[in-house]
């Protein structure tokens, strides 16, 4: 076990106290300590991005409480989607249950924002949240397209031209209803540095180091193969392990 003041990158947030097994984005504490930890820094503006835990109803809220945003695990093992049953079927108990392991330590976490607590936005559901859509679609809980689709999303707030509709990015108009989250960040390469993705673009932030190969939102994003499955659950592991080390040297150099 490694960890720094209680940051323990090896930690498994289904074992929390508060979690019981239950999911840890509605239900651990710990995790969302984590995220406050993480997250509490410096904008690209020189502001801070600064969230608090709202104990009444696990969430984070923005310093002003006018905002609120919840945990998002970032990879899907798939091990109980039954569309993946034939292929989950074909994989030893002990891969899949690692690779679960692995993927409920905190380098699997990120925060989207949920429902403002602002009445002017009073016409945003839960169901029309970053979390709920991007488990749909073509998408199917794949970060790696997600964050192609942000990446697309930026270059249209640059240029305001580029991939402006859903055929072009699968997730425009969810963001577009949050881009209030995504101003904060300014760029692209500004959004992977402050959440530690740098591991899933290329050294110029231009392209995504995709988990499987990328067709382009033509199909949805489950694999398609054994073959296929053990690629994603190589790439998803190697990308967790090397975020939880980016994580627990940022919290190093924050001691």
């Amino acid at each position: 076990m490694r960890d720094n003041n209680s940051f323990d990158i090896e930690f498994d947030f289904r074992n929390d106290k508060w979690c019981e097994q239950k999911d840890p984005d509605t239900h651990s504490k710990t995790l969302y300590e984590y995220h406050q930890r993480l997250w509490n820094k410096n904008l690209p503006n020189g502001e801070k991005f600064e969230i608090k835990i709202n104990e009444n109803y696990l969430e984070l809220l923005s310093a002003d409480e006018k905002f609120c945003y919840g945990s998002d695990t970032m990879i899907n093992t798939y091990s109980h989607w039954k569309r993946q049953k034939d292929i989950m079927d074909r994989i030893s108990f002990s891969e899949i249950n690692e690779f679960n392991r692995i993927s409920n330590t905190i380098g699997n976490f990120i925060i989207f924002p949920r429902k403002p607590n602002d009445e002017k936005y009073t016409y945003l559901h839960h169901s029309n949240t970053i979390n709920m859509k991007r488990g749909a679609g073509c998408i199917k809980d794949r970060f790696d397209l997600t964050l192609e689709c942000i990446r697309r999303f930026y270059l249209n707030m640059e240029n305001n031209v580029l991939y402006n509709n859903t055929e072009d990015n699968p997730l425009y108009e969810v963001f577009k209803t949050y881009v209030f989250f995504f101003e904060k960040f300014k760029t692209f390469e500004d959004y992977c540095k402050f959440f530690l993705l740098d591991d899933l673009v290329d050294e110029n932030y231009k392209k995504i180091n995709f988990f499987i190969p990328f067709e382009n939102f033509q199909v949805d994003g489950l694999p398609k193969s054994v073959d296929e499955y053990f690629e994603y659950k190589k790439n998803c592991i190697n990308f967790i392990k090397r975020r939880n080390d980016k994580m627990l040297d940022f919290i190093k150099k924050m001691n």
